[in-house]
C-alpha cells in the first residue's frame, strides 16, 4: 500500500512533504474503507465452536498486513484464532500452494490434517487441495466445480462439515 500511496502522490505532481506521512494516509484509508465492514452472520459462534477442538488460522489476500488482525480484534474473534497469515506479509497469494504450507507451519500441522474453509472457489478450494489439504466451500452449490468438496450455505454449517471431512480419508493431491 505504501507504493500505491507514493505513486498516487507522484502522479499529483506534488512533493511528498505536502501530504500526511504515508502510514497515516494508509491508516486513514483503511479506517474509512473498513468502516462498513461487518462480520458474516454466525462467524463468532462458528469460530467459538471450532476453536474448542481445532487450531484456527486465517489465510488472507488482504492488501495490508494489519487489516485482518485489526478486524479480528474489532469483531471479537481474535481469541479464537491461533494465527493470521497475510499474503502481503509472506509473498504468496491464494491460491498458490505455498501460502497454505506456510499457514500449516505456523501451527505445526501437516496439510493432510487440515480442512480449509472459504467462500471463493479458486483461492479457497483449488489452492488448499493443491497444497494437500481438504476443503469446505461456503457458498452457492452453483459455484461448485468438484462435487467431492463439501458445500455449506452459511457459517452455521461449517463446524459439522469440518468435522465430517476430518473423519474421512486423506485429501486428494
Amino acid at each position: 500500500m505504501a507504493d500505491v500511496v507514493d505513486r498516487y502522490r507522484s502522479r499529483l505532481g506534488r512533493p511528498s512533504r505536502a501530504f500526511a506521512p504515508t502510514q497515516e494516509t494508509i491508516d486513514v484509508y483503511l479506517a474509512t474503507w473498513t468502516q462498513a465492514v461487518t462480520p458474516a452472520p454466525g462467524l463468532e459462534s462458528c469460530l467459538q465452536d471450532l476453536s474448542r477442538d481445532h487450531r484456527l488460522v486465517i489465510v488472507s489476500n488482504a492488501h495490508d498486513p494489519n487489516l485482518v488482525p485489526e478486524l479480528s480484534a474489532r469483531f471479537g474473534i481474535a481469541d479464537h484464532v491461533d494465527a493470521i497469515v497475510s499474503s502481503v506479509a509472506v509473498g504468496w497469494r491464494k491460491p498458490h500452494p505455498e501460502i497454505f504450507r506456510l499457514a500449516t507451519g505456523t501451527v505445526g500441522a501437516e496439510p493432510r490434517d487440515v480442512v480449509f474453509v472459504g467462500d471463493s472457489w479458486g483461492p479457497d478450494v483449488e489452492g488448499p487441495l493443491a497444497a494437500g489439504m481438504h476443503a469446505v466451500f461456503v457458498g452457492s452449490p452453483a459455484a461448485v466445480r468438484d462435487d467431492t468438496v463439501p458445500v455449506v450455505d452459511s457459517l452455521s454449517g461449517v463446524p459439522d462439515a469440518v468435522r465430517a471431512v476430518r473423519s474421512t480419508s486423506a485429501p486428494r493431491r
